[in-house]
């Protein structure tokens, strides 16, 4: 907003942390890390960051 009220609190969002054995999309998801660059026709990552372009 701005007048900065969406910001108050901010520092309370959670943040996802994967595990080693996944793999953190841009957005933040996690996802199993076999899914990485496993097919670029069926991306896993909702921002579809986990396969090439």
């Amino acid at each position: 907003c701005l007048d900065g009220s969406d910001e108050f609190n901010y520092w309370q969002l959670e943040i996802n942390e994967c595990a080693e054995n996944e793999y953190r999309c841009h957005n933040g998801q996690c996802i199993p890390m076999e899914f990485f660059h496993d097919s670029s026709l069926n991306p896993d990552c909702l921002d579809r960051t986990d396969e090439p372009r």
